[in-house]
């Protein structure tokens, strides 16, 4: 008995059970990544507004990922500044009660000033990822040390001889790049003259090293600390000032960060509204391609059998 249909008849139910295997395929790739497709063809009308969000996402990380290190240099440079401020303290309620009466021979003023000297210094060279942050752009060179080569005094004072200290490093501002177009100077240096506190107090401590049984030392010393007679602003109310400036700067660091983080979200957003799948959809439609298929399987297998006497 002939079968019947055609041939084009048959090459349209295979073509059919083709397709329909394709799209169970496709779910089940979907369900199993949870994407719609795995390459820019399978989605091809969205391809340019992907390629510019992911290229968004992208400068977004690489601007956040400046800004958080800039934050922990900033961070760790606040909190210097403030160690700085507590010696400074500290030095002078010492200073004045040595001033007062017989307090000055009794205390070892030379002693307490090398001592608090070298925790200055430790702060002032203090490093992050291998960056010295008060020495400018300099930031491989340690800025502060008593080598006298390739450095300018910092406590000139006349009679100090080998108790000198040395900056290395340059008066240069750092600079960040925060956000498209957006440049950011941050930080401080120890260099002299930039009046942030740190030359003032570096000043009294090796002055009263220098000469810790003169009471005139003493007092210039109490005046370069708290600015009350002849240095207008001294080392305590300086440095306060220079932690409210980088405290400022970690703030405006902040609030970029903050909204680059929320641009994240949208662009993330964005990027997964194109290439994400409703994987319970994707099931649902799973499992109705499934029963096509399977259905259309049946069909097929059922036609190769038809003959004109079955038909009949």
């Amino acid at each position: 008995m002939t079968s019947i249909g055609s041939y084009a008849q048959n090459q349209l139910v295979l073509r059919n059970n083709l397709d329909a295997q394709e799209r169970v395929q496709n779910y089940r790739i979907q369900v199993s990544t949870g994407y719609k497709a795995q390459g820019y063809d399978g989605i091809a009308a969205d391809t340019r507004r992907l390629e510019s969000l992911e290229q968004q996402h992208s400068a977004n990380a690489a601007f956040t990922n400046n800004i958080e290190r800039t934050e922990l240099r900033l961070q760790t440079m606040e909190s210097s500044v403030q160690g700085l401020q507590d010696i400074a303290v500290s030095f002078r309620t010492t200073l004045l009660s040595a001033a007062n009466g017989e307090n000055l021979k009794s205390l070892d003023l030379g002693k307490i000033a090398g001592d608090l000297r070298e925790q200055a210094v430790a702060l002032a060279n203090t490093e992050v990822e291998g960056r010295h942050l008060f020495s400018g752009s300099a930031t491989r060179t340690p800025p502060i040390s008593s080598t006298a080569t390739g450095g300018t005094a910092i406590t000139n004072i006349s009679g100090v001889g080998s108790d000198e200290l040395y900056f290395h490093g340059n008066s240069d501002t750092l600079s960040v790049r925060a956000n498209s177009g957006v440049t950011l100077d941050y930080g401080i240096t120890a260099a002299p003259g930039e009046n942030n506190g740190i030359e003032e107090l570096l000043t009294a401590l090796t002055e009263v090293m220098a000469s810790p049984d003169d009471l005139s030392s003493v007092n210039n010393a109490i005046d370069a600390l708290s600015g009350e007679t002849n240095t207008p602003g001294g080392a305590i109310a300086k440095l306060a000032d220079t932690r409210a400036q980088i405290g400022s700067s970690l703030d405006l660091m902040a609030g970029i960060r903050t909204r680059l983080e929320d641009n994240q979200v949208n662009v993330e957003s964005g990027i997964s509204d194109i290439e994400d799948v409703d994987v319970s959809r994707a099931m649902t439609l799973l499992a109705e391609q499934q029963t096509t298929l399977e259905t259309s399987y049946a069909v097929t297998a059922r036609l190769a059998r038809t003959s004109l006497l079955n038909f009949l």
